[in-house]
């Protein structure tokens, strides 16, 4: 992921140029000094390019498709303490959570989990109106819609509890006996799209189309440079939806 930006340092050309005529004058000599001479041309050319051109990795990468498995390398490459943070509606991708612990288990990861997702309401009481008008156009009812959003918080619930059980289940083995750091919060007020953010390296974004997942829509892949604007914006965006939102309690998954 990178492009070419054209620009001029004086400082970078002038000093290729230069090797690039003593090169030219170390040529003229013996035969023996042929291979002087390559190396300062080569350096002398490298130099004088990067005199007026440099390739920069993109901090923004628009994808047509959301795809999930570039989320899954990002997790797989992140530090093993990284904070994940996720807003959501529910986990559309089935085997999400499933993978997830496959990260905990068997590349020992140690991830902080920080997951919003939408409020489902309370489980003997009709659906938000929120979520109702989230799913209106999905062909899908927002009870059902509810009932995603409870099995996934279970389904992560059920991580944190296997996670723990492995690891304390192995005190002589060198791996850490603890738990996963996992946090759920439930919102209630209108997203334009998920964000995936892995730790402070990269960050997914999607958007939120009316007829589908937001699987079905584009991917935003952004990279942390230090002066990507976009960046700020989007992890102010999470922060100012996860102090927003109520903790969810984390009873036994069933």
């Amino acid at each position: 992921m990178g492009r070419i930006r054209l620009r001029f340092a004086s400082v970078r050309f002038a000093l290729g140029a230069a090797l690039l005529s003593v090169s030219a004058g170390v040529a003229r000599l013996e035969t023996t000094s042929s291979a002087a001479s390559s190396a300062l041309f080569a350096a002398g050319l490298m130099t004088l390019a990067t005199g007026v051109a440099s390739i920069e990795s993109r901090s923004v990468v628009v994808h047509d498709r959301w795809d999930y498995g570039r989320i899954h390398r990002a997790l797989e490459k992140a530090p093993e303490d990284a904070v994940i943070r996720i807003q959501q509606t529910w986990f559309p991708e089935e085997n999400f959570v499933a993978a997830l612990c496959n990260l905990y288990l068997q590349q020992h990861k140690r991830f902080a989990l920080r997951v919003l997702l939408m409020d489902p309401g309370e489980e003997r009481d009709p659906p938000p109106d929120l979520l109702a008008a989230r799913v209106r156009l999905r062909g899908i009812s927002a009870t059902a819609s509810a009932e995603k959003i409870r099995s996934t918080m279970a389904d992560l619930v059920r991580l944190k509890q296997m996670v723990h059980d492995d690891q304390s289940g192995l005190p002589g083995s060198g791996r850490r006996a603890g738990e996963v750091d996992l946090e759920i919060r439930l919102y209630d007020f209108l997203p334009f799209g998920p964000i995936y953010q892995i730790g402070d390296e990269v960050m997914f974004v999607g958007f939120y189309v009316n007829h589908g997942t937001s699987s079905a829509g584009p991917m935003l892949e952004i990279r942390n440079s230090g002066r990507t604007a976009l960046w700020r914006q989007f992890a102010q965006n999470f922060d100012y939806g996860w102090r927003a939102s109520q903790p969810r309690r984390h009873h036994p998954a069933p």
